[in-house]
């Protein structure tokens, strides 16, 4: 029996060899919520909605910045960790199509590594990620919103579980 074609993950139509801008997520495996939990603002905190990490989730964020110091030409614009997935607003500034993908596969990489070293066991992540070509500054705009209010909707997420 053949095995089932996986959905191409890239853009078919996008030259991913030019300098650009991604949104990008990736989740954990099965999308269990390993990463932290979502606290809501008590009524005398001014703050917002905030990702309460848990080690897995600090582990995370470490290896986003040390994954960084290896790639001179890519930024983190914005990203938030929240309990099963990771969304990240990447600019890359150079013509090399691996770039993007070596970037995200190596911050995947590193916090599996690491989550290993403090005694985690199994899958950390989901195979691939999603990534979205910013095409304009509305887009932009728009995505960095998102990012920003991601811990506020997470109730709304569908594997949200009180």
């Amino acid at each position: 029996m053949p095995l089932p074609q996986r959905k191409a993950q890239r853009s078919k139509s996008w030259d991913y060899s030019n300098n650009g801008i991604y949104f990008v997520a990736f989740c954990t495996a099965e999308k269990h919520k390993t990463l932290g939990k979502v606290c809501r603002p008590s009524q005398k905190s001014q703050d917002g909605y905030k990702a309460m990490l848990t080690t897995l989730g600090h582990i995370c964020e470490a290896s986003i910045e040390d994954v960084l110091t290896h790639f001179e030409h890519i930024s983190v614009i914005d990203h938030v960790v929240i309990p099963n997935h990771v969304h990240m607003l990447i600019e890359v500034k150079t013509n090399n199509t691996r770039q993007l993908s070596s970037f995200v596969g190596m911050v995947k990489r590193l916090s599996s590594m690491m989550a290993h070293r403090a005694g985690c066991s199994g899958q950390l992540w989901q195979r691939s990620f999603h990534d979205h070509i910013v095409r304009d500054e509305s887009d932009l705009t728009r995505i960095r919103e998102y990012i920003q209010e991601n811990p506020r909707k997470w109730e709304e997420d569908r594997y949200f579980v009180p």
